[in-house]
């Protein structure tokens, strides 16, 4: 802290630190690589990833009342939800959970063309076929695309590692303010015996 009234971050480093390092060298979360303490501030150094899923969604021209788009949102959706039950099978609990906090790590060989559109292989395959490749694709044409990438989970600022899943509950307002359950926006302005029952949520 620069002086007395600035909030200490250093639970909030050693917490995400320990948390990352738990993780090293497993599927779906971020890797860490070093760590340190400069003069001025704290160094976490991680792998560097292409982008974050809210990037590549953005990106994205086809909207999810096409079937194949359909198809690989829920693919992306499912690794995410895989990702976050590796953290809930070590009483881990992320408490930022955002598309922007989601990291894309392309497959092997995959291009920035074949990441940021995914489905434009299948619309020739399709087209080939005599589909149109969108809602329209007869189905027996509709190949399913698979995400050309895996997730991973970064930003573990807010995250805390709890003993068991019964202990797993916060008395802190976390995360970011748009994406808050309504439980954690009104954390602060429940009275001391809602803390409880609010908090596990």
């Amino acid at each position: 802290p620069g002086s007395p009234f600035d909030r200490c971050v250093l639970p909030e480093i050693h917490s995400e630190v320990g948390i990352l390092e738990r993780y090293i060298g497993r599927a779906g979360v971020c890797q860490l690589v070093d760590y340190g303490l400069a003069p001025e501030a704290y160094w976490i150094v991680l792998t560097r990833y292409r982008c974050s899923l809210a990037e590549w969604r953005c990106r994205q021209a086809h909207g999810p009342d096409e079937p194949l788009a359909a198809h690989l949102y829920l693919s992306v959706l499912a690794q995410v939800a895989a990702a976050l039950q590796a953290l809930a099978d070590e009483s881990v609990v992320h408490f930022d959970l955002k598309a922007a906090n989601v990291l894309v790590k392309p497959h092997a060989g995959v291009t920035d063309t074949r990441l940021y559109d995914p489905l434009a292989t299948s619309t020739a395959v399709n087209a080939a076929a005599g589909g149109d490749g969108g809602g329209g694709l007869p189905a027996a044409a509709a190949m399913p695309v698979a995400p050309p990438f895996d997730v991973v989970l970064a930003d573990f600022g807010e995250a805390r590692l709890y003993r068991s899943a019964q202990e797993a509950f916060t008395v802190r307002n976390r995360g970011t303010e748009v994406y808050k359950s309504p439980e954690m926006l009104l954390m602060n302005h429940a009275s001391p015996a809602a803390h409880g029952t609010a908090a596990a949520v």
